[in-house]
């Protein structure tokens, strides 16, 4: 199938609580996969998504794939969570200062990250 088809299943997980899954068609090679909550967004026609590849004369091609909203809604905000990424793996190099292969405190480090570039981000645009 090309790219832009996709497909939705409803379930049920543990106590009744509904969950959504959705699969997407991004290319022919690329799958991507979503679980999320009803009240999510609409499974309906969204902006199609903007892929940028090389084409045979090394120029940038661009290919527009269609995705439901609530996967146009995640695209839309994924730069942000690779900024926020940024700041403390690269920026704060705090990957590298709490090294650890204990799940549950590396679960924990990973909450005071999140703080932490945020503190680090509101310092910035404060001034």
């Amino acid at each position: 199938m090309p790219g832009g088809v996709h497909i939705v299943l409803e379930g049920i997980q543990g106590e009744g609580q509904k969950v959504i899954a959705m699969g997407c068609r991004c290319s022919v090679k690329k799958n991507l996969f979503f679980v999320f909550s009803p009240g999510a967004g609409l499974t309906r026609q969204g902006a199609p998504y903007e892929m940028k590849f090389a084409t045979d004369f090394l120029n940038v091609g661009v290919c527009y794939v269609n995705h439901p909203h609530v996967i146009s809604k995640y695209f839309n905000v994924l730069n942000c969570i690779y900024v926020h990424n940024h700041v403390h793996q690269s920026e704060l190099v705090l990957e590298k200062c709490w090294v650890t292969q204990d799940p549950y405190f590396r679960l924990h480090t990973t909450i005071i990250k999140m703080n932490v570039a945020d503190c680090w981000k509101l310092v910035d645009y404060h001034g």
